[in-house]
């Protein structure tokens, strides 16, 4: 059967083929131009975060969850989506633009309370990352200056995290103690305004390294059980980032401390 929606000049161009041919499905039902109703969990499947976004404020997801939870035909702002093809991944990526909280209060329905909502949503097209760049730039315009002078540098400050640290980052949240996240190293900088007060990049990853250091020459003088000489060591044998001793990101909470006082809070 001939795909009705193959040359639809408002489909966005880095969807692969076999996604157009599903078009109708995956995007559910056209409203207007690049206005779609798509099912939530149909959208669940081929959306990602992207590092160029704020962070998540855990409290805004569940004041939203609650909202829709207790008027589930609420009538929300759409969601916007970004099709766009990135260097270095392996299949086409379509990332949220704008409405992460409002995303991941409907993920929280889905996956808490099994409700699927109808979700409106519209897809902005972007040939590269400079195009997405900027569309995120004009969807965030009405936010103050600041806030995406903040954006740039700490984005500038995981990668460059990741360039020092080489296989510090894993795709999955739910990764390894010697892990991170690029997307939850995002939230929790953001959550603790590690960034604000025009803090750069420069300056605060050369704070890092000194940090990392003197996390290193810590746990080395009182690494207390086995399980910590395990993780130690292996950390020593691959990226050296010794901050990931620190738990579950404690360390982003310790080095906030440290940069603003110099001292460091001692983890008996």
């Amino acid at each position: 059967m001939e795909n009705p929606f193959d040359d639809d000049p408002s489909l966005p161009k880095t969807i692969t083929k076999e996604l157009r041919l599903g078009f109708d499905e995956l995007f559910g039902y056209k409203i207007y131009g690049n206005y779609h109703l798509v099912k939530f969990s149909q959208m669940l499947k081929f959306t990602d975060f992207t590092l160029k976004n704020r962070g998540i404020d855990n409290n805004h997801v569940n004041e939203i969850y609650n909202t829709l939870k207790l008027n589930k035909k609420l009538t929300m702002p759409p969601i916007e989506l970004i099709s766009v093809i990135l260097p270095n991944i392996d299949e086409d990526k379509i990332y949220v633009g704008n409405g992460q909280h409002r995303f991941l209060a409907y993920k929280k329905l889905y996956e808490l309370d099994k409700i699927d909502l109808d979700v409106m949503c519209m897809i902005h097209d972007a040939d590269n990352e400079e195009q997405m760049d900027s569309i995120i730039k004009i969807i965030n315009s009405g936010k103050p200056v600041t806030t995406m002078f903040n954006f740039k540098e700490r984005n500038e400050f995981i990668e460059k995290i990741g360039s020092a640290y080489e296989n510090i980052y894993s795709k999955s949240e739910n990764h390894h103690a010697d892990k991170m996240n690029k997307i939850r190293l995002r939230d929790i900088l953001d959550n603790n305004k590690i960034f604000d007060g025009k803090r750069l990049a420069n300056d605060m990853f050369n704070k890092l390294i000194e940090f990392n250091e003197i996390i290193k020459k810590e746990f080395e003088s009182k690494i207390k059980t086995v399980k910590e000489r395990e993780l130690f060591n292996k950390i020593k044998e691959s990226h050296k980032f010794y901050c990931l001793m620190c738990k579950d990101y404690i360390w982003v909470n310790r080095f906030q401390v440290y940069i603003n006082t110099k001292k460091i809070i001692i983890v008996d």
